[in-house]
């Protein structure tokens, strides 16, 4: 039975809570960490809603201080659910005592930092796996697979888009500081990146422009070159409550478009025939990146989805499209 602590008890500190609380037979939770103490009972919101706990919290030890946690309890791993800015702090940390470690998108905040956290997870010889949770998505995967098996052809272009409210909920404000969050560009734009980044690889460069009307980077339009065909990905996050939250990608092939709906449907429509929709197993990205997280420790293996590595990558290509966008320059990658 792996024992592990939670640190931090925002919307996806919460989510991690109620997965965790669902895999008794793997996991025992034995603690849990947040600077603010009615984050307990509270619900939390989030852009696709409010998360509210109604778990009874004192079967779980509870500090202010994820030091003094790490230091007092007996854990095999934690889950950092912090600001971006702290992912690369408290995972060094955690590292330190020897855990591994599970730790939400973006990497980090910088390079410096996501590059850190992988030398430290390998000099202690413990895992390390970013919650970049597209990757077990079935509607992205399905785009991998087309990609793969050529049965529409060859690839031309993808166009991928991503919308949201300003996350206007977070501790301090944080994710409105753009040194902090990096805003929409590192926040929320990196979930398409890092899917652009596990389909197709990382690009050979990029060119971005940017809009900062509501915070820095609140919106930001790239272009990726590789050497067959060309992707763009747009993300905002300047809409209002009404609009929602809205995500999805078109892919034109030779032999046809295949598109993601808002609704989560994937549809392909042929050049020579009528639209279909694809099955598409219902899937808890959440779930299945933990799972897989707790296989890899309990199994001793090498992390084969989320490989840390490539997810630095994203960090990397997120941060060339701001350098891009700042510059109004194309930046090359390799």
């Amino acid at each position: 039975m792996l024992k592990c602590a939670i640190i931090g008890l925002g919307g996806l500190g919460k989510k991690h809570l109620g997965n965790i609380l669902g895999m008794e037979d793997k996991v025992k939770l034995v603690a849990l960490c947040d600077i603010e103490k009615e984050k307990l009972s509270a619900g939390v919101q989030t852009n696709l809603g409010e998360i509210k706990t109604t778990t009874d919290f004192s079967n779980f030890n509870f500090y202010t201080d994820a030091e003094e946690m790490l230091e007092k309890e007996d854990l095999d791993f934690v889950i950092i659910a912090l600001p971006t800015y702290l992912h690369a702090k408290y995972a060094l940390k955690a590292f330190e005592k020897g855990l591994h470690v599970f730790c939400e998108k973006p990497m980090a905040r910088t390079s410096e930092e996501a590059q850190q956290m992988l030398d430290m997870s390998k000099k202690v010889g413990k895992k390390l796996m970013i919650g970049q949770c597209l990757r077990f998505s079935p509607t992205y995967n399905v785009l991998k697979d087309y990609y793969e098996n050529g049965k529409l052809g060859k690839l031309l272009r993808v166009d991928f888009h991503r919308y949201s409210l300003v996350p206007v909920w977070g501790w301090q404000h944080w994710y409105e500081d753009f040194e902090k969050s990096g805003c929409a560009a590192m926040d929320l734009h990196v979930h398409d990146v890092d899917v652009i980044n596990y389909i197709f690889g990382k690009p050979n460069k990029v060119s971005s422009i940017a809009s900062h009307d509501r915070t820095k980077f609140d919106s930001i339009s790239t272009r990726y070159f590789y050497d067959n065909f060309f992707i763009t990905a747009v993300c905002d996050w300047g809409f209002s409550d009404s609009f929602g939250f809205r995500r999805g990608y078109i892919a034109s092939f030779e032999k046809g478009a295949l598109e993601m709906k808002d609704s989560g449907e994937v549809v392909i429509s042929p050049v020579d025939g009528p639209q279909y929709n694809v099955a598409v197993q219902a899937v808890d990205t959440y779930v299945a990146e933990m799972k897989d997280f707790i296989d890899a420790i309990e199994k001793d293996r090498d992390i084969t989805v989320l490989v840390p590595e490539s997810t630095k990558d994203s960090v990397d290509t997120v941060l060339a499209e701001i350098k891009s966008a700042e510059t109004g320059e194309t930046v090359t990658l390799k």
